[in-house]
């Protein structure tokens, strides 16, 4: 059996998660709200990085499933990078 690779983070009680089977974001500290994309439903990912966000490092990124919904990472750091991962595991 194949390991089960896993790509997560963490920012202010919210998580984020990037596996070879789907995308995962969990939000909250108190009450908790969960939403998850099945990889071979993604289309691509986009980024919107305001000018604050391209001095301080950070964007919002966009994964947006076949049915037009769209799950919104928001204040993500290394955000590029986290976009490559998400279309890497995803085949996008």
């Amino acid at each position: 059996m194949l390991p089960l690779a896993i790509t997560s983070w963490r920012r202010f009680g919210t998580e984020f998660a990037a596996s070879n089977k789907r995308v995962v974001t969990k939000a909250g500290v108190i009450a908790r709200k969960t939403s998850e994309y099945k990889n071979e439903k993604i289309e691509p990912v986009q980024l919107n990085e305001g000018l604050l966000g391209r001095f301080l490092g950070y964007a919002t990124v966009t994964v947006t499933g076949t049915g037009g919904k769209a799950l919104k990472l928001k204040n993500v750091i290394q955000s590029t990078r986290v976009k490559s991962i998400i279309e890497e595991r995803a085949d996008v």
